[in-house]
């Protein structure tokens, strides 16, 4: 049976986790979550979860962005950012 609590810890710590994790294991979980991702440049355009995933990064848009799309975060800005306005 799926522990909410702790699948939530997990989705808080997860820069954390990921930059201790190794290198095939990122592959292995952007392959499983991931659908599609556009990269440009240095910059990531857009990312597709999969259908089974989709949910988490609903309710993580509506926790942290107050359900808005097209939240622009750029690199070395905190990760919980608020959108502006």
């Amino acid at each position: 049976m799926l522990d909410v609590e702790e699948a939530m810890g997990y989705l808080r710590r997860m820069g954390e986790l990921w930059s201790a994790s190794p290198r095939a294991q990122q592959r292995e979980f952007v392959r499983e979550v991931f659908e599609r991702i556009v990269v440009r440049g240095p910059q990531v355009e857009s990312i597709t979860p999969k259908a089974t995933y989709e949910a988490l990064f609903v309710l993580d848009r509506r926790e942290r962005f107050n359900d808005e799309m097209g939240v622009i975060w750029l690199p070395g800005q905190d990760s919980n950012l608020q959108p502006s306005g």
